[in-house]
């Protein structure tokens, strides 16, 4: 009975630090009513969805919560969305305002984001705060269904915002949504003087429990606190630099911990006197919660808000001041020296319409996503996001490509805070006691090259530590550590490709079935793993986007057709998203057909504005 007890308990610890996907659902949109019918913005939001590997996005017309700062949400750890919030309200994850929650964070600077009587409504639209890093949503440690919204208070006075109090919300939700309920409000959890946003939170050595950290508005204090089952409690303020008086506007930008939880980085800007990106490194103590400064540095800002991101490995830390990409090795014995340019914006404008003026696409806010590429958000309002394609690569080799991604509704600088969920305990450390162990799971991404779509790269997103790496391609060879890089294939076909990963604790498998040029079949000959092709927006004014997953197209073709069926527009496409201008189409109805060798693997229609 003993031995059955154990392998149940030994289960469980598993499946709870293997599902972590609780950062699974990325939120984006700014409009979610059409004032005025404004030809060619699409008003809504737009969902980001990672479960299946690579993001699918697409328009959800449930929502109604916008996001222009503020932007936390969190999943359970099977990747459904539970909760969101734009820091003056909190959805569930069936787009309902959770009862209790309609309001959070409530008073002056609450009511200057309240847009009375919006025309074609008659109600309140809540804008969302304009805080990027304004809130975080954290599991409660030890129980089961409830959750922590962390954010702070903001008051006007004079016409300038202050924040005085960190507060904190608890929810407990239920599996259908039906019998969520606020557990308690607005509760404070520290008064001073902070810098708005910056909020963010590691995992403890422990594994279970999390570090909290927000930043004074001085600059002079990072102040931690730690969350476990009995709550949140201050641990200690440590004083990092001397205190420094901005003239400028409200001091903006982002603050990380690395994937691994040994460091956190911090971008600010610091507009006056210095018109600068303040850029500090700190060596972080998981088990004890301390920092140690690593490097303090400052980089030209162009008097734009300073954006930072980790990559997945926390050997690089990006930095943006809009305009240039900076790489740093936080690994080297002299960081700064290791500064390099990384990619600068392309200087492309978005336009909605041909009456429009235009916004930038600059190098905004970042945030790494589940699957290894780091995603930047332009500052203005369009709908592009662009990726850093291997940040765990050095200089150029990193891959930044502007614009990969078009959502189908508009954005306005709003990016996901996430912690990094998937930090295991500090093992064999004095804070690892709750039995819990860094199973190693396994994860990778492929795609194809487009010179050549039988030559496919791999990339590893395993984590809990693995030390080990065996990849099987599944065509007789195979290769041992983390990075295969590009694996050539000399024949179309299905392949499964399985990546083994372990430690001392384990090992864990993941196969994925690759399929170049061909579809499978099951035993009655039907396709078993259709080709999934997918477009948007529609309707489409300008730009559409189509995507391929889980299939490596040898000589694929988008045709599309007018109503009488005349073809009007054709363009090669490949696996992952292609953009295609259709601009200069006429409006109307156009049905459209996707070809591999003349073989369909998909069509539909849709609309032209």
């Amino acid at each position: 009975m003993l031995k059955i007890k154990a392998i149940i308990v030994l289960m469980l610890h598993y499946c709870c630090i293997s599902a972590q996907q609780e950062d699974n659902v990325w939120l984006f949109g700014t409009n979610s009513v059409n004032l005025s019918n404004y030809k060619g913005y699409a008003f809504g939001n737009s969902i980001m969805d990672f479960s299946n590997g690579e993001p699918r996005i697409y328009y959800d017309s449930l929502m109604t919560l916008d996001f222009v700062g503020t932007n936390a949400s969190i999943c359970n750890g099977r990747g459904k969305l539970i909760m969101y919030t734009n820091g003056m309200q909190v959805h569930n994850g069936s787009h309902q305002v959770i009862k209790g929650a309609d309001t959070i964070a409530y008073g002056s600077f609450w009511e200057l984001f309240n847009v009375k009587d919006y025309p074609k409504t008659g109600l309140n639209w809540l804008v969302g705060f304009n805080i990027v890093q304004g809130s975080i949503v954290l599991p409660w440690p030890g129980e089961d269904d409830a959750y922590a919204v962390f954010y702070h208070l903001g008051r006007i006075e004079f016409e300038n915002s202050f924040f005085d109090s960190l507060m904190h919300t608890k929810i407990l939700i239920d599996s259908n949504y039906q019998n969520s309920k606020i557990l308690f409000k607005d509760s404070t959890i520290m008064t001073g003087k902070f810098i708005p946003g910056m909020i963010q939170a590691c995992r403890h050595g422990n594994g279970r429990d999390w570090w909290l950290v927000n930043r004074s508005i001085d600059r002079e204090f990072i102040y931690l606190y730690l969350f476990d089952p009995s709550g949140i409690h201050f641990h200690k303020e440590i004083r990092i630099n001397v205190p420094v008086e901005d003239k400028g506007p409200d001091k903006l930008g982002q603050l990380y911990f690395s994937p691994d939880g040994s460091k956190m980085g911090l971008a600010e800007s610091i507009l006056w006197p210095f018109d600068s990106i303040y850029i500090e490194l700190y060596e972080f103590d998981r088990i004890k919660g301390d920092l140690y400064p690593i490097m303090k540095e400052s980089i030209k800002n162009n008097r734009v808000r300073g954006t930072l991101a980790f990559s997945p490995s926390s050997q690089y830390m990006y930095i943006s001041n809009h305009f240039e990409l900076f790489q740093y090795d936080v690994t080297a014995q002299d960081v700064k020296s290791t500064r390099q340019k990384t990619g600068e914006y392309d200087g492309y404008v978005f336009k909605y319409n041909e009456f429009d003026v235009g916004t930038s696409t600059t190098l905004g806010c970042m945030a790494l996503g589940p699957d290894g590429r780091i995603y930047i958000v332009p500052e203005s309002s369009n709908r592009f996001l662009h990726t850093i394609e291997q940040p765990d690569e050095e200089g150029l080799a990193a891959g930044l490509v502007q614009r990969k991604h078009m959502i189908p509704t508009s954005n306005h600088g709003a990016v996901p805070n996430f912690p990094h969920y998937r930090l295991g305990p500090v093992d064999g450390s004095i804070a690892d006691t709750l039995g819990i162990n860094n199973n190693a799971v396994a994860r990778f991404r492929y795609e194809s090259d487009t010179t050549d779509f039988r030559q496919v790269k791999f990339t590893d997103i395993s984590y809990y530590r693995p030390e080990t790496w065996h990849w099987d391609f599944g065509d007789g060879n195979t290769y041992e550590g983390k990075k295969p890089g590009t694996h050539q294939y000399e024949s179309n076909g299905s392949y499964k490709v399985c990546l083994t990963v372990s430690n001392e604790n384990g090992s864990h498998t993941s196969c994925k079935y690759i399929h170049l040029g061909v579809t499978s079949t099951n035993s009655n000959g039907d396709e078993s793993n259709p080709v999934i092709v997918q477009t948007y927006p529609n309707p489409v004014q300008d730009a559409m986007v189509v995507t391929i997953h889980d299939y490596l197209p040898e000589n694929a073709n988008i045709k599309i057709y007018d109503i009488t069926g005349r073809e009007v527009l054709t363009q090669k496409v490949y696996f992952g998203w292609n953009h295609l201008n259709v601009a200069g189409l006429p409006p109307g109805v156009y049905l459209f057909r996707v070809t591999d060798t003349a073989r369909e693997i998909g069509g539909g229609k849709f609309v032209k504005n």
